[in-house]
C-alpha cells in the first residue's frame, strides 16, 4: 500500500531536521509507494533567519522534489469564497468582498478571519426578517471599522478580548510550540496554578485549538505566532527557562 508523509511549517525545521529530510528524500526516489509532501511559507523562506531553509530548497534537486506555489485568491475568487461562506449569489456580496479583498489581498485565511471578525462586531449577522433569510451586512460601518492590516494583528486583537486565563494559558502551550501533549499539560498545570488541560478545551471552543489524539494543537501556525508574540520577550525567556525548553 502507498504511504503519504506530511511535513507542515516546514520554514520551522532547523538544520538537523534538513538534513533528515534530505536523506529520505534521496532514499524514496523513484518509489511508487511513498508521497512525500512539504509545506511552508515563502515569506518566511526569504527572511534572513531561514536562510539555511532557502539553501536547501535550492540545494534539493527536481527530480527530488517537485515546487508547486500556491497563491492568494484573486478578486473573482475571492468573491467567490465569500459567496460560498454567506450562500449567497457573487453580484450580491461584490461590494462586500471587495473591501475584504482589499484588506486581505486575498490570503484564505484572513478572509475567513475578517469574516468571523465582522459577525463577532455586529457588521455582519443573518437576517431573520421577511420570507427571505440570510446574511446582511453594514457596508458603511465596515468601511468605517479600524480592521487591522495583518492577520497577526487581527488575531492578537481578539485574543485581547478573552478572559486572563484563557490568555495565559494560550501562552503557556505557544511557548511549548505548535502543539503541545494532554499529559505534558497535566504535569505543568500545578506549575501554572490552573488547569491548563480544561482551559486549552475552552479554547477549542473558541476555535483557536483543537484535539488530535492526545494532543491540543494550535489551529493555524498563524494563531501560534499571534498568541506568541503577544508575550514580551523577556517574559517568553523566563516561560521557556521555566519549562525547560
Amino acid at each position: 500500500e502507498s504511504i503519504t508523509i506530511l511535513l507542515d511549517d516546514f520554514q520551522w525545521a532547523d538544520e538537523a531536521s534538513l538534513l533528515l529530510t534530505s536523506s529520505i528524500l534521496h532514499d524514496i526516489v523513484g518509489s511508487k509507494y511513498v508521497f512525500f509532501v512539504i509545506c511552508c511559507r515563502d515569506d518566511d523562506i526569504k527572511v534572513e533567519k531561514n536562510s539555511h531553509l532557502a539553501q536547501w530548497i535550492a540545494a534539493v534537486s527536481e527530480s527530488h522534489l517537485k515546487k508547486i506555489v500556491l497563491c492568494n485568491l484573486n478578486a473573482n475568487l475571492c468573491r467567490k469564497f465569500v459567496s460560498d461562506t454567506l450562500c449567497l449569489s457573487p453580484r450580491l456580496v461584490c461590494l462586500l468582498s471587495s473591501v475584504l479583498f482589499s484588506k486581505t489581498l486575498g490570503n484564505p485565511f484572513f478572509v475567513r478571519k475578517m469574516l468571523e471578525s465582522l459577525k463577532e462586531e455586529g457588521c455582519l449577522h443573518f437576517s431573520l426578517k421577511g420570507t427571505r433569510r440570510r446574511w446582511v451586512w453594514d457596508l458603511d460601518k465596515i468601511l468605517d471599522l479600524d480592521i487591522a492590516d495583518n492577520v497577526v494583528a487581527l488575531l492578537t486583537r481578539k485574543l485581547d478580548k478573552l478572559p486572563s486565563d484563557m490568555q495565559q494559558g494560550l501562552q503557556a502551550a505557544a511557548c511549548l510550540g505548535s502543539s503541545v501533549d494532554n499529559s505534558v499539560a497535566e504535569v505543568l498545570s500545578s506549575q501554572l496554578g490552573f488547569n491548563l488541560c480544561t482551559i486549552l478545551q475552552q479554547a477549542m471552543q473558541k476555535g483557536y485549538m483543537d484535539q488530535v489524539g492526545s494532543k491540543f494543537r494550535f489551529v493555524h501556525d498563524k494563531v501560534h505566532q499571534a498568541v506568541y508574540e503577544m508575550m514580551p520577550e523577556k517574559q517568553r525567556r523566563e516561560r521557556h527557562v521555566a519549562f525547560g525548553l
